[in-house]
């Protein structure tokens, strides 16, 4: 395979160890101070690079760095931008879409980005069915995306979609000619999980998974400015404390993962700056409802009302009760359904009328590990079922391991601590990942199945009228909530902290908690 300027991928193997050891060669403070590298630390590393197959807001946080997509979203509120697209017309009744693509725009290898290249990567994300073609699913088909010429594609809507420009930013465009040099017996998934193919603002120059990942500027870029940062340091750091000593001391300049109490704790600290600001991030105790006892619904009742969601507020902090399983700064929740709250009487009534009257069962808690808000919140629910007769064993797992385990029904915990990405501003955003029955074998939904929860979320996704699509969530809110699917616990508020020194970041609601590379610098 070659890549720019003719190099083989033996010599970029061989670039990308120097550049390694350049970065080796730097101590950690130094690293954070030389004045063009930006250092970034988070707890949760990346299993997956393949922009059509992995899921979860830090592929993301990667993809936007390295991919380019047609449209991307910013700021706050989140804004459609161009990307790969210059400019682009919208048909009257929302149907069709026609993109204009840039001259000058090139893959990392210095091949030309062409309307083939955008239906080439369409195309291979609804093949696999999988990563974010949820969003699209059922939205456009393959035939939908067409080559009008070189620099335009258009794109018709196979059903009428209002978030559609909102979902654009997640489709990233793959270098067609590396894809298939390396496609394999499994359309490029194994090359592409560990080697990009993109366009982005900066090129993957070190992969070392559980330790750090290594960015450098893509020189030939085809956008204009941007801010001095040459080159990024992904560090993987377990504790949040260790985050937090580690931006106090200026040994990074960005953190991820911060709880309400490092927060706290920072507050007054010199030269870092905290960001806090609201989400459409809701955070669940995904229950699994295929297998092993919480099948069994009066249990799923019993635990969600024996859960003490004042205490896990407590913990979290920064956060506000859900009402429901969707956040409600949305149109179209249920604010006036009953919800579980803590309530043991109630608990103990439903566990009667569970298969398990007097408990004497063992449960397990499943979360990210080095989350300690997470560990936290399972101790408390502990605390809470052993009121009921129930045992709960807590188990911290890596985020790849959590992924895993959530293929298949029987590896799937009884419950998995997790925050529901927030990829766009709509309820279908949360009603299609977390409760369609195409999304078995994802993180976002491991096992739930109801055919008339489906069809629901179908209707009111393709939907129209504003007032019947209210209807169809308001409906499909009260039945899961009397399923009791999952825990809804909090909606989440965004805790980053940078130095002071950091220009260039703008914060969004959208996605990542990671910043876009490219506008950033270093004074």
């Amino acid at each position: 395979m070659s890549t720019k300027n003719g190099m083989t991928r033996r010599d970029f193997t061989a670039l990308s160890a120097v550049t390694a050891l350049s970065f080796a060669g730097l101590g950690a403070q130094a690293r954070a101070q030389d004045g063009t590298t930006f250092v970034i630390a988070s707890n949760t590393e990346l299993d997956n690079m393949d922009p059509h197959t992995a899921l979860g807001n830090i592929p993301w946080a990667f993809f936007i760095n390295i991919y380019d997509p047609l449209v991307r979203v910013r700021h706050d509120p989140p804004t459609i931008e161009p990307g790969l697209a210059e400019s682009w017309t919208i048909s009257e009744d929302g149907l069709v879409l026609t993109f204009n693509l840039r001259e000058n725009a090139v893959f990392h290898d210095g091949s030309p980005i062409t309307a083939q290249a955008v239906k080439y990567s369409f195309d291979r994300l609804l093949r696999l069915g999988a990563g974010m073609s949820w969003m699209i699913d059922g939205i456009i088909e393959a035939h939908g995306v067409e080559v009008v010429d070189e620099r335009t594609v258009r794109i018709t809507l196979s059903q009428p979609f209002a978030p559609i420009m909102q979902v654009l930013p997640w489709v990233f465009i793959v270098n067609p000619a590396i894809v298939e040099a390396n496609k394999g017996d499994d359309d490029g998934q194994s090359f592409l999980s560990s080697n990009p193919a993109g366009s982005g603002p900066f090129e993957l120059t070190r992969f070392e998974a559980g330790n750090l990942y290594g960015f450098t500027r893509f020189a030939d870029y085809f956008v204009d400015g941007g801010g001095n940062v040459q080159n990024v340091i992904w560090r993987i750091v377990r504790e949040t404390s260790s985050q937090r000593l580690l931006i106090e001391r200026g040994e990074v300049h960005y953190v991820l993962d911060l709880t309400a109490e490092d927060m706290n704790a920072i507050e007054a600290a010199p030269g870092v700056k905290r960001v806090i600001e609201p989400t459409l991030q809701p955070f669940y105790l995904r229950m699994n409802t295929a297998h092993g006892p919480l099948t069994d619904v009066n249990l799923r009742r019993a635990v969600s009302s024996a859960f003490d969601y004042e205490g896990m507020i407590d913990v979290l902090g920064y956060a506000d009760l859900l009402h429901g399983p969707f956040p409600a700064n949305l149109p179209g929740h249920n604010a006036a359904m009953e919800v579980y709250r803590t309530d043991m009487e109630r608990a103990r009534d439903y566990l009667g009328q569970s298969a398990y009257p007097d408990g004497g069962i063992k449960l397990t808690y499943v979360y990210v590990s080095g989350y300690e808000q997470q560990r936290r919140i399972g101790l408390i629910f502990l605390d809470s079922l052993r009121q009921l007769g129930i045992d709960l064993e807590i188990k911290p797992l890596t985020w790849p391991d959590m992924v895993a385990a959530a293929r298949s029904p029987e590896t799937q915990s009884d419950f998995m601590a997790v925050w529901q990405s927030s990829n766009y501003a709509d309820l279908d955003n949360f009603a299609f990942p977390a409760f369609h029955s195409s999304q078995n074998g994802n993180w976002t939904n491991p096992v739930f199945s109801d055919p008339k929860v489906d069809e629901m979320v179908v209707a009111a996704r393709v939907g129209t009228d504003p007032t019947e699509r209210t209807r169809i969530y308001h409906q499909m809110q009260a039945y899961v909530v009397d399923q009791a699917t999952d825990i809804y616990c909090a909606t989440l508020q965004r805790l980053i902290a940078h130095r002071d020194n950091l220009q260039g970041f703008s914060y969004t609601p959208i996605g990542s908690n990671a910043p876009e590379f490219f506008p950033l610098s270093l004074t």
